[in-house]
């Protein structure tokens, strides 16, 4: 019996967590190219750099692009899957190479739609999320700033291509 209440607890926790605006994670829309992306972030940040990538680090994740940051040492890496399940799994992977619960300013949300990262690694930031088939990563210092606007950026290209 008390299993199932802890387990009935953390069913609605989760639905809460997933329906909850202040958890939603922002990505392009799934008609977007990795170069449409790009062009956008391109037109929000100055960039000195785009080239296209398939891993972040050692870490093989799959297609993707690597921005860097015109007179910042920071770095934004978006990446395409296949799909959502494909996705999941590559981040999944990311979370556990660089996911360590021991770093300071630490945070990890996973749930089963969409997950979020935040650690440090070798004194830089790096912010990472997931939804859909969209992995993204800002790494360097200020990553959180950068990734804020992203977000942004992000929900407002849904809204106008919802609209």
């Amino acid at each position: 019996m008390k299993y199932s209440k802890i387990i009935f607890s953390t069913i609605i926790f989760s639905i809460f967590l997933t329906s909850c605006d202040a958890f939603l994670i922002s990505v392009p829309p799934s008609s977007y190219t990795l170069e449409m992306v790009a062009l956008e972030i391109k037109e929000k940040f100055e960039i000195s750099e785009i080239q296209e990538t398939t891993s972040l680090m050692e870490l093989e994740i799959g297609k993707g692009v690597l921005l860097e940051l015109k007179d910042s040492p920071q770095k934004i890496y978006i990446f395409k899957l296949e799909d959502r399940i494909v996705a999941k799994d590559r981040w999944n992977t990311l979370v556990q190479t660089f996911g360590k619960w021991t770093k300071k300013n630490y945070l990890n949300l996973n749930l089963v739609n969409q997950g979020y990262l935040k650690t440090s690694i070798e004194n830089d930031s790096m912010v990472c999320w997931w939804k859909d088939q969209w992995i993204t990563i800002v790494y360097g210092e200020n990553a959180n700033t950068v990734s804020k606007e992203l977000q942004k950026m992000f929900k407002s290209l849904k809204d106008v291509y919802s609209a």
